[in-house]
């Protein structure tokens, strides 16, 4: 509208004379066109300043059965079975019946954003649904093993009446100048993160996919400012992590593969009065940390601090006791030649308070270098492929609140070393391979004498569009522990994935999902219960808007 009035202007005044011997008024015109521009800016105004929604509905159901020696270890095969659990450890349905229990959910996430002046924007994400408090339990960063949201220990029939409305994320952003350095400063309930292994949420739903807690941002209430310096990108916050859904965690409730350990510590602390358990703080209730970030056309490298702090409210007979925890790292990327890169990861942690942990670290046998984290990478691009060879190494007292990946069901892995690769590549026109694998060893309490384990990890997948609608995922995924000394952890799981996704337009989608999960152990884990094999059935319609 805007166009056609300017046009309608340049036109009056290029034809004035000829509008004049008509004896039409010009200058009327003119002041009528005038009027018509000031309406539409004030339409305009008016526009910019109404609030803008965006959002998107999820709506899943799952079913699951299971086969193996699992008699006396559940009552009527309704009871949740220790032990057996899916890829994220949460409890399997004990029957052999595929729909005696099928799990629905519903989940909205409604964003609004409102521009409540010329430079500040006010943000808000709204969730409702039963999808956070009925299938994730109330933790969307750590994993529940009952998908009912009940009381743990107990064996109610999930019902998914748990519903609840939720404000995610709620803040207000604007630009501010400080010293003639322009910065961009964040204030309320907004989502963040920085590198795998220094802050980053722990993806703990492998079967359904949802934006907010997929992309590892952790939501945090404080205050944020990002701003460039001296060639370096900066981002710095500091805030408290007081909402329940979503508190500070590394282990995601793990400790050692196919060992699910509710609340026994949100980070597993290698220190306290009991190392092996990590008695210690619950809950890192505040953080701060700063990130630096140069990238140039060939290299880029970044620096990330960060700092946590909580209290527990007993631990050893101490009340109250203050823990805190120093997360510090460098990850970089050097690009030489077109056909060969180089990237990593090197970070370090540390706790102490009242029990000064780091002499307890020495006096466990805990040193230096099993306190980091180690991630190196050189990437080979072979034509349309991409080869990555990687090693890995995370010593059994790294801890931070990132996610660094996983095997089957162990996130975030340690008192790991591994070499390995990664390799994607087109085949044909439509056909896309992707595979991982890993070989080393692994070995949580080597300090102890414990007997470690021979460990291998290969993934698998092929993704095929049949047509512009739909398209085909076929996965595998192997996780191998083979004790090399009476005691370790011999242990293997395989996941069978087949999956269908139908695009019903670019906003509405539905994803079909079967997988095949089978699970044998031996040696420390050598129970009835360790070895099964499952169904798993899921579906999702997904709209956004």
């Amino acid at each position: 509208m805007r166009g056609d009035i300017d046009r309608l202007n340049r036109l009056a005044t290029e034809f004035s004379n000829e509008l004049q011997m008509l004896g039409t008024d010009v200058e009327g015109i003119k002041r009528n066109l005038q009027a018509l521009t000031d309406r539409l800016s004030r339409v305009e105004n008016t526009i910019a300043r109404m609030p803008r929604i965006s959002g998107a509905v999820n709506i899943g159901a799952r079913g699951s059965n299971v086969h193996g020696d699992l008699a006396g270890l559940h009552a009527n095969g309704t009871a949740p079975v220790p032990g057996v659990v899916d890829r994220d450890g949460r409890f399997l349905n004990p029957s052999g019946s595929l729909l005696e229990r099928v799990n629905t959910f519903y989940d909205i996430d409604l964003g609004i954003t409102a521009n409540i002046s010329d430079v500040a924007t006010a943000r808000l994400l709204l969730n409702a649904g039963n999808y956070m408090k009925g299938y994730l339990g109330n933790r969307i960063s750590q994993v529940n093993p009952l998908i009912d949201g009940g009381a743990e220990g107990t064996s109610t029939t999930p019902n998914f009446t748990v519903e609840d409305v939720t404000p995610y994320y709620l803040y207000i952003e604007t630009p501010v100048k400080i010293g003639g350095v322009g910065t961009q400063w964040t204030v309320g309930k907004f989502g963040h993160q920085f590198t795998p292994y220094t802050l980053k949420m722990v993806d703990v739903d492998s079967y359904f996919y949802n934006d907010k807690t997929d992309l590892g941002d952790y939501p945090i209430t404080g205050a944020r400012v990002n701003f460039r310096a001296l060639g370096l990108n900066f981002s710095a916050y500091a805030g408290v992590h007081q909402n329940d859904y979503a508190q500070l965690t590394s282990t995601a409730g793990f400790l050692i593969p196919g060992l699910y350990s509710p609340d026994l510590n949100r980070f597993m602390p290698q220190g306290g009065s009991n190392p092996l358990i990590g008695l210690g703080s619950t809950l890192i209730e505040q953080s701060a940390g700063v990130r630096a970030t140069y990238v140039s056309k060939k290299w880029e490298i970044g620096g990330t601090y960060l700092r946590g702090a909580g209290s527990s409210s007993d631990v050893a007979g101490v009340a109250d006791t203050f823990r805190d925890l120093q997360v510090y790292g460098v990850d970089f990327r050097l690009h030489p030649l077109k056909w060969f890169g180089v990237a990593g990861n090197i970070t370090q942690s540390q706790w102490n308070g009242q029990f000064n942990e780091d002499q307890q670290f020495h006096i466990y046998g805990i040193g230096e270098n099993d306190r980091r984290a180690w991630d190196l990478r050189v990437e080979v691009p072979i034509g349309r492929a991409m080869l990555t060879g990687q090693y890995k190494r995370i010593g059994d007292g790294f801890d931070a609140p990132g996610y660094w990946g996983r095997y089957g069901n162990w996130i975030n892995p340690r008192g790991i070393e591994t070499f390995g690769g990664k390799l994607e590549v087109p085949i044909g026109k439509r056909l896309v391979l992707d595979a991982e694998g890993a070989v080393g060893n692994y070995n949580l309490y080597h300090r102890f004498g414990a007997p470690g384990s021979d460990f291998t990890y290969i993934r698998a997948g092929l993704r095929y569009p049949l047509t512009s609608s739909n398209s085909v995922d076929l996965g595998w995924e192997y996780v191998g522990y083979d004790a090399n000394a009476p005691g370790g952890v011999d242990r293997v799981e395989r996941y069978y994935n087949a999956g269908l996704t139908h695009q019903f337009s670019p906003r509405l989608s539905l994803r079909l999902l079967y997988q095949l999960m089978n699970v044998s152990s031996g040696g420390a884990l050598d129970l009835p219960g360790f070895r099964y094999e499952a169904n798993i059935v899921a579906a999702q319609v997904q709209a956004r808007f």
